[in-house]
């Protein structure tokens, strides 16, 4: 498997650095090396370049959800097969948080679970993952469908709480995301888009959702996820209103009105 170029350049700078034995020692190796310093240069500009394209940069402005971008009035991203079949030929149950699961793997090293993975779906049925939170984190893969994130990121000191919104989906071209990786400690729900649901015909809507792996690291366990209360999210806002658009994503409230 050929890796990423920022991966390949990062770890031939990683090599020289571990070569040397100050940081003068191998600055001046760069310099006295043209190749290895352009290798430098074009690994600090492209990590720059992907964390200014990061999806969960703090900055509150970037990959917020814009209907502007994010038209999904005229298309539908649907399942290959009706999701009742996914749930039967891909053996899962229902998650607790809502839609269904399956863990496909758990890598264990001794008594440390290093991580799981397992397959989450989103149904007409079951359309919405109550909002919670991992202490480990978690990457996300799309395989089909569409499904929309709500990401929160609790406030440290002054900082502002921070709200990101984005899309896993199959159209790249309007934004939508391949992978999603979400920091522990950010709390998270899923849905199927409103005009997913509104939009298909009465056949569709078997195949309306969204299938994903997803993969934790260290291991999911209970004892590292936790459900948002609605005391929790009114903290979240210090006094100011705001909060009130997310507590429909609160575990116990009803999910009639996302259909």
């Amino acid at each position: 498997m050929t890796m990423p170029l920022n991966i390949r350049v990062s770890q031939s700078c990683l090599t020289a650095f571990k070569s040397t034995d100050t940081p003068i020692t191998f600055l001046g190796s760069l310099v006295a090396k043209p190749a290895g310093l352009l290798a430098y240069i074009i690994d600090i500009c492209i990590t720059f370049y992907l964390f200014r394209t990061s999806p969960l940069r703090t900055s509150p402005d970037r990959h917020l959800l814009d209907k502007t971008i994010f038209d999904m009035s005229q298309s539908l991203a649907l399942l290959p097969f009706p999701a009742e079949q996914l749930v039967s030929k891909l053996q899962l149950e229902e998650h607790f948080e809502g839609g269904f699961f399956k863990q496909t793997e758990a890598l264990q090293k001794g008594d440390d679970l290093q991580a799981t993975q397992i397959y989450y779906l989103l149904s007409e049925k079951s359309p919405r993952g109550r909002m919670h939170m991992n202490l480990n984190a978690t990457f996300h893969i799309h395989h089909s469908g569409r499904s929309l994130y709500t990401l929160i990121k609790p406030p440290a000191g002054d900082e502002k709480v921070v709200v990101k919104r984005v899309i896993m989906g199959s159209n790249i071209d309007a934004g939508e995301l391949l992978q999603l990786y979400v920091p522990g400690g950010w709390w998270k729900a899923s849905e199927i888009p409103v005009e997913d649901l509104t939009n298909a015909s009465e056949e569709e809507k078997e195949r309306v959702g969204c299938l994903i792996s997803e993969i934790v690291c260290p291991g999911w366990t209970i004892d590292q996820h936790k459900f948002l209360t609605k005391e929790k999210l009114q903290d979240m806002w210090q006094g100011e209103s705001g909060w009130e658009e997310y507590q429909k994503y609160l575990r116990g409230m009803p999910v009639k009105e996302a259909k």
